[in-house]
């Protein structure tokens, strides 16, 4: 059966995936820049309360939103991260084990490197 709650988290996902993408872009970064600019001639033509309420407002919106997001993407690769240690895990236990004159070798090789 389709489990609803995944789905949901698929489409967050995408939409996190997205958004990551474009807070990544130089239209974003532009975007910034060109708030600042916009905002910069208020300090000259407005109270100095207004005029860091103004700045403040979406910075602090924007901020909260992107710290959302890389927590979303931080423990969603942090997720495929240990999926890909544990298959290779699993696949180096399901190979046939060195046989003991190849670990004999390997300790003496790791022995000189020690006494160099």
């Amino acid at each position: 059966m389709h489990d609803p709650e995944a789905n949901g988290r698929d489409v967050f996902d995408r939409f996190a995936d997205r958004c990551a993408k474009f807070v990544a872009s130089r239209w974003f970064f532009s975007g910034c820049v060109a708030l600042v600019i916009l905002w910069t001639p208020t300090m000259f033509f407005m109270k100095f309360e207004v005029s860091q309420l103004l700045i403040n407002t979406p910075t602090t919106i924007i901020t909260f939103l992107l710290l959302a997001l890389l927590h979303n993407e931080q423990s969603r690769f942090e997720k495929a991260t240990n999926q890909r240690l544990e298959a290779l895990t699993q696949e180096i236990a399901s190979e046939d084990p060195v046989d003991d004159s190849g670990q004999k070798e390997l300790n003496d090789t790791a022995d000189e490197k020690k006494n160099s």
